[in-house]
């Protein structure tokens, strides 16, 4: 079984979960690094942390139901969840999040290790022709450090706005 591009993938993305990426700190330290009061400041017409959270543990969902269908997880689940509402005023929510974030991550893990380079060039099903596992897998890497650095900057700036209180 060939599996050369798979376990490279594998490798990155357990880098930037939870080893040395490229970038710096990982994606798991830096989660865990967001205070709560950051975790829930929403700045005016953009995302909070929270949001962009559950929005990252949204898309880990679709990349595992699309190597292993999940029940309930059909294409109609992840326009509903995308950009979940989610009550601001409820502050497990943050904490609940990391450990989903945790779990489907290592869920994801999971089914993606048992693959093999084959199905690389296939298109995922749900996608439009092109949009192959390739694709999405590298996809699903990128997507995180994207939304991690938001979270970081959010972070950041909100924290300067408390100390100014």
């Amino acid at each position: 079984m060939e599996n050369k591009g798979i376990q490279q993938m594998v490798r990155r993305l357990h880098e930037y979960y939870g080893g040395h990426p490229w970038y710096g700190r990982n994606v798991k330290e830096l989660l865990h690094e967001v205070s709560e009061d950051a975790a829930y400041w929403q700045p005016e017409g953009g995302h909070s942390p929270l949001e962009l959270l559950w929005h990252m543990i949204t898309w880990k969902e679709f990349v595992w139901s699309r190597l292993e269908p999940q029940p309930g997880m059909d294409l109609d689940y992840f326009d509903d969840y995308n950009w979940r509402p989610l009550d601001h005023s409820d502050k497990n929510l943050w904490q609940e999040g990391l450990r989903r974030y945790d779990e489907v991550h290592r869920n994801m893990m999971a089914v993606i290790e048992k693959q093999n380079d084959s199905i690389l060039p296939e298109t995922v099903p749900g996608r439009s022709r092109g949009y192959t596992y390739e694709i999405l897998l590298e996809g699903i890497a990128v997507h995180d450090v994207y939304h991690l650095g938001q979270i970081t900057i959010l972070n950041k700036i909100s924290a300067g706005l408390l100390k100014k209180k």
